[in-house]
């Protein structure tokens, strides 16, 4: 699952953290503007003034534990650490080529499967409204899918994040169609566009889908500080994908070291 940009293959690595700065960029020049404002004058491309300016089986115990360790960072309670699993294993079924509803659909079932049983974090799942549950006790994205725009929030409280995200990726096909209707739900608008755009950016880097579902060309190209992004995505597969003694691994500290000098570099900017 690659894309082209520059004549050269983009990996998912890459498309999935362009895909999540580009959401960011488009809606942080809105952030907290009111639906009914956005309605009104809706985000339709990037807004100059601004921009000028793991592979591998996620729902192990250990992969899970690796999740909960990079999120409790920031966000510890175990409504979020619940939505990061969610969110990597749609993710991780999107790298194995999976139809976007399905991957989304079978995402939230292994979740709501690993959880269930984890009386710390079995009863978070009710919190969500993509966890909505069928007769067998197992998310199903039909209702989800079908509830109208009005009873989505989008603030940044992560239930509404994960839920609205979500929601537009079910409801809308490409990637801009997708992240500009993440922002324009309002509220807390780049943060609900970052979380949809990696995981759209993602899907819709894959080749055997039409060009123009991509992200734009011209939006990649007017983030701040583009080169230190693509840097990261670079030594980031590095470690990803390092050899050490003849085995493929993820060195984790490495990881989440360079997350935070880049995030260091990209807040004094």
């Amino acid at each position: 699952m690659n894309t082209t940009r520059h004549n050269r293959i983009m990996s998912p690595i890459e498309a999935g953290i362009l895909g999540l700065a580009v959401g960011d960029a488009l809606g942080v020049p809105v952030e907290f503007s009111s639906r009914a404002a956005l309605d009104n004058s809706p985000v339709t491309s990037m807004i100059a003034f601004y921009l000028r300016a793991h592979h591998g089986r996620v729902l192990t115990d250990e992969g899970v534990e690796i999740i909960h360790n990079i999120s409790s960072l920031t966000h510890a309670h175990p409504r979020s650490l619940v939505a990061c699993v969610a969110y990597c294993t749609i993710a991780e079924n999107i790298l194995k080529g999976f139809r976007l509803d399905y991957a989304i659909e079978d995402g939230l079932k292994q979740t709501a499967k690993y959880y269930r049983d984890k009386p710390r974090y079995s009863a978070e799942l009710a919190h969500f409204k993509c966890m909505t549950f069928d007769n067998d006790g197992y998310p199903s994205i039909k209702p989800f899918r079908e509830l109208p725009r009005e009873m989505i929030r989008s603030s940044g409280y992560v239930v509404d994040t994960l839920d609205a995200s979500l929601w537009c990726l079910l409801n809308y096909e490409g990637y801009a169609e997708t992240v500009l209707a993440a922002v324009n739900l309002g509220s807390d608008t780049d943060t609900t566009a970052a979380v949809c755009g990696g995981l759209a950016g993602l899907y819709y880097s894959q080749d055997h889908l039409p060009d123009e579902t991509r992200i734009p060309q011209q939006w990649i190209e007017s983030l701040v500080n583009l080169p230190l992004i693509e840097e990261v995505c670079t030594r980031l597969e590095k470690a990803l994908y390092c050899v050490r003694g003849g085995e493929e691994g993820i060195i984790v500290s490495q990881l989440v070291h360079q997350q935070i000098e880049a995030e260091k570099k990209l807040s004094v900017n």
